[in-house]
């Protein structure tokens, strides 16, 4: 999966039934809008979000926040079955009735619920309608019922939340992710946020896992690849969209990170 994932910011559905590992490669990653998946059988997992680790073991609800960086690794030869709903303010501000009760996890950057097992079997007519339609509309509302029973204070049995202690620094990845395309460096974000660059690398990398440079990297090549795949951009329009200075600098990125020019990933690509 790519490292930055954007599913807009309205409501997009994907369920998931499959051995794991699977082929693609599970990474540490972030997106700019909610997530809410539902684990909904007793799997063992273990789920990274904001530099903490979770061991869960039970059928259960993680909501990550937007530009929460987070991972969900299962264990190797379980056979896994999750529903995965991303949606944006768009979604939100068009049903705020339905999302009356969410008020409250939008304070957090992380929540986890316990599902009962009585709970699981009064969801299971809804998953099993979600697992086999493809009607965007039905998809909608199921999940505004399934959230509503999932939000209910009786309908879980645990619930862990991470707040405050990220939040400066979830508001430094979403000041990244929206001007990676300009010349930022971790000097100029450490002083925009009243911070030593010290201090912004040791907290950076204890929340995200890895450096700012690597962020930066890391969310140009998402963007390039992106670009180049769904929006058919030639290479010119993507080294400027991405900030390089000249087309030679975007290919020396692209083969460094991707170890491929970006026509041969393209040429990789069109055979998938």
């Amino acid at each position: 999966m790519p490292f930055f994932e954007n599913y807009g910011n309205n409501f997009t559905f994907y369920y998931k039934h499959y051995p794991y590992p699977t082929n693609q490669k599970n990474i540490i990653h972030m997106h700019p809008h909610y997530e809410l998946a539902i684990f909904n059988t007793y799997k063992s997992y273990t789920m990274q979000i904001n530099g903490d680790t979770y061991e869960i073991s039970r059928p259960s609800v993680a909501i990550f926040s937007p530009y929460s960086m987070h991972q969900t690794n299962f264990t190797q030869g379980d056979r896994i079955e999750r529903m995965i709903f991303y949606f944006g303010d768009t979604f939100i501000n068009e049903h705020p009735t339905e999302f009356g009760a969410f008020k409250e996890y939008q304070k957090h950057m992380f929540t986890w619920l316990a599902l009962s097992d009585e709970t699981v079997i009064e969801l299971r007519p809804f998953f099993d309608i979600l697992s086999d339609t493809t009607d965007l509309i039905t998809q909608k509302m199921i999940f505004l019922v399934i959230l509503n029973r999932l939000l209910s204070p009786d309908k879980n049995e645990q619930i862990i939340t991470t707040q405050s202690g990220t939040k400066n620094m979830n508001d430094i990845v979403r000041y990244i992710s929206e001007h990676f395309n300009e010349s930022i460096t971790a000097e100029s974000v450490a002083q925009r946020f009243f911070i030593s660059r010290s201090k912004l690398n040791k907290d950076f990398r204890q929340y995200t896992g890895i450096s700012f440079h690597q962020l930066v990297d890391e969310l140009r090549l998402s963007r390039a690849m992106h670009l180049l795949t769904y929006d058919n951009a030639d290479i010119a329009k993507v080294s400027s969209a991405l900030g390089f200075e000249n087309e030679t600098y975007f290919f020396a990125f692209f083969k460094k990170m991707t170890g491929m020019t970006p026509r041969q990933y393209l040429r990789s690509r069109k055979k998938q």
